[in-house]
């Protein structure tokens, strides 16, 4: 993540330890960002927290931006080893 990132991050971080609730951590929401996570309640949960967590949405969001950048960044790499051939 972008150094913005880390510090909107950082304080949704803050933020939502003063709720005193159970919160996703950095693992998970990047999993669910790339959306990989398989488990059906492990899911559910994050989404569901997700609906009353305005911090993990901010938190969530930065990683949605980090993981598209990559892909996007990926995808160009991509294209351009299959257009000189290599």
């Amino acid at each position: 993540m972008t150094g913005n990132s880390r510090t909107s991050a950082a304080a949704a971080v803050s933020r939502c330890t003063a709720t005193n609730a159970t919160h996703p951590n950095e693992d998970s929401l990047e999993r669910y960002a790339m959306g990989v996570i398989r488990d059906e309640s492990e899911l559910a949960a994050i989404e569901e927290h997700l609906l009353a967590c305005p911090a993990c949405v901010a938190r969530a969001e930065d990683w949605d931006r980090y993981v598209w950048s990559v892909r996007s960044s990926l995808s160009q790499s991509w294209i351009q080893v299959i257009e000189s051939g290599s």
